[in-house]
């Protein structure tokens, strides 16, 4: 089982739709996942998940917000397993409003897929995808000082914006 991601989007800026496509590729039948997905720097508060065009009708799936991962997890309760490759599951967020510019990666800080028994399979490869923030929060010059009495002309000087700290 590898599991893969595609960020939709090249770029967004502030209040933006992004829409993260999850891909699966295996050749055993999957009855239940259990993922979580990561954004570094946290650039996207993701707000819902749907089936993809390869999740057999009748699964069950839940997604929601669980500390500063998205967690999603499906079951077959019952009905046909996951077979195959394609999406599987589409996740849709938005930027927050003050986020900086700059490169956000988007990517699973776990995965778990299991059989019918509930035993894992082994996973060979997670994948991740990055989309750019732009321009992004830009907060506004400090110390701003213009000077007058110049032929039509004011000359600003102002305190650029200190380097963001990524937490």
């Amino acid at each position: 089982v590898s599991l893969d991601l595609d960020v939709i989007e090249e770029s967004a800026d502030l209040n933006d739709e992004v829409s993260v496509e999850l891909l699966i590729y295996t050749s055993v039948p999957v009855y239940e996942f259990d993922l979580r997905l990561a954004d570094i720097p946290n650039g996207v508060e993701f707000v819902a998940a749907d089936a993809g065009d390869v999740l057999p009708a009748g699964w069950s799936v839940n997604a929601f917000q669980a500390g500063s991962d998205y967690r999603i997890s499906g079951s077959a309760d019952g009905g046909d397993p996951l077979e195959g490759s394609g999406v599987f599951i589409r996740a849709f967020g938005l930027v927050p409003g003050d986020v900086f510019g700059g490169d956000v990666t988007v990517s699973y800080s776990t995965a778990d897929v299991s059989d019918m028994d509930g035993n894992s399979y082994y996973i060979e490869s997670l994948g991740s995808d990055t989309f750019e923030v732009y321009p992004g929060f830009l907060p506004p010059p400090m110390n701003l000082t213009a000077e007058s009495g110049l032929d039509g002309v004011v000359p600003l000087e102002w305190q650029g914006m200190p380097d963001p700290v990524w937490i």
